[in-house]
C-alpha cells in the first residue's frame, strides 16, 4: 500500500523534466518520508526505525 501512496503523492502528481530530475525529487521525498511516516505493515514504525 505504501508504494501506491508514494506513486500518487510524488510521481503521478508531478511532471518531471528528465530522469535526473525525477531521481533528485524522489531522493528528497524519501529523506522526508522515511523518518516520519508510520506504516501498518511494519508494526506502526517508521521505515527508518524498521530497517
Amino acid at each position: 500500500m505504501a508504494g501506491m501512496r508514494i506513486k500518487y503523492e510524488e510521481v503521478y502528481l508531478k511532471a518531471y523534466g528528465s530522469i535526473a530530475e525525477a531521481r533528485l525529487e524522489l531522493a528528497s521525498y524519501f529523506k522526508r518520508y522515511n523518518p516520519r511516516r508510520r506504516h501498518q505493515d511494519i508494526g506502526r514504525r517508521t521505515p527508518d526505525s524498521a530497517y
